[in-house]
């Protein structure tokens, strides 16, 4: 006669304790799976800033002025960063931010115009740049200076604009104060624009850091090459000098 014997296996409890278990590794490991993620995209975000560094100066040796402000023709993208390609950028990647939504869901169409997310914030379905409450182009790329928010100060052919035009307008005090000239002033515009001069600026990680200016961060290129995490609200506040650190850069 045979004697069957209980074959082994998990019991019910210890099924339901082991699927425990898994449910709370996986709940605390996944904001640190997250970060990398997060941190990873700002990585490349970073390598791509510090490439475009390297071609603006390369642009700028050999044409004795860096790439007018960007714009776009109604097929492609023309100045700022997309002037570099392809003579000193070949590859179209190194302008896009891996966290600019418009650039990932258009993605070979973006390509095709030469869009970069570091020229400028742009309305999907025009491509045109957005505009602010004065009806200027909300641009990233660092020609005629920035206003207290990090948006290029361009004002349409014909308006006043001192930024533009200095020649007979007052040295602002914060240049005076430290003895220097309009020649310092930190924009691309001024082809001796000394190496603390911001290029661009990357606001598509924002909201990794949350909703208020008091929380949320920028990479920063500069001319030195030099890439810089900043937070938005102090940038934008005026400090000692008189003027937010998005106008005076230092």
């Amino acid at each position: 006669m045979k004697v069957y014997k209980p074959t082994s296996g998990f019991t019910l409890v210890e099924l339901l304790v082991v699927m425990g278990i898994i449910i709370v590794l996986a709940a605390l490991l996944f904001p640190v799976f997250s970060s990398v993620r997060i941190k990873g995209r700002e990585n490349t975000c970073m390598s791509n800033l510090h490439q475009i560094g390297i071609a603006i100066k390369a642009y700028q040796a050999e044409h004795h002025a860096y790439p007018p402000p960007p714009w776009y023709d109604g097929n492609r993208y023309q100045g700022g960063v997309s002037a570099l390609y392809p003579d000193y950028i070949t590859d179209k990647g190194l302008m896009l931010c891996p966290d600019d939504q418009l650039a990932q869901r258009e993605g070979e169409t973006a390509r095709e115009k030469v869009y970069s997310s570091y020229n400028g914030m742009v309305d999907p379905n025009t491509w045109q740049f957005e505009l602010n409450g004065s009806s200027l182009p909300l641009r990233l790329y660092n020609y005629y200076g920035y206003d207290s928010d990090g948006y290029d100060v361009f004002t349409p052919p014909g308006g006043a604009n001192p930024f533009i035009s200095p020649v007979n307008s007052a040295l602002p005090t914060w240049l005076a104060s430290d003895g220097l000239t309009w020649r310092f002033y930190p924009r691309l515009m001024n082809r001796y624009a000394p190496d603390n001069a911001i290029i661009t600026h990357c606001p598509h990680h924002r909201s990794r850091y949350g909703t208020t200016p008091d929380k949320q961060r920028d990479l920063v290129l500069r001319l030195s090459g030099r890439t810089d995490k900043v937070t938005i609200g102090p940038m934008a506040t005026a400090d000692g000098t008189g003027v937010a650190p998005w106008v005076h850069q230092k």
